[in-house]
C-alpha cells in the first residue's frame, strides 16, 4: 500500500489556523471562560456569541485584524 502512496501538497496559510499553543489554551479553558474569550475576540479575531453567530463580519484574510 505504501508503494502506491502519492504525496499531496496542501496549499494553506498557517496564519489562518490556530497554533498548537493556542489550541492547548483553548482545550484546557473552562467552557464559560472560553465562550467569554471568543465573544471578546481573543482567539484569532473571532467575535461570536453562544449560538456561534458572528457579532461582526469576519476579518478579511489580508487585513491586520487577524494579528
Amino acid at each position: 500500500m505504501y508503494d502506491t502512496a502519492v504525496p499531496v501538497l496542501v496549499d494553506y496559510d498557517a496564519s489562518q489556523y490556530y497554533t498548537l499553543e493556542q489550541l492547548v489554551d483553548i482545550l484546557v479553558t473552562d467552557e464559560d471562560m472560553l465562550i467569554e474569550q471568543l465573544e471578546m475576540g481573543r482567539f484569532k479575531g473571532a467575535f461570536i456569541n453562544e449560538e456561534g453567530k458572528w457579532l461582526k463580519p469576519k476579518p478579511e484574510v489580508g487585513s491586520n485584524e487577524l494579528l
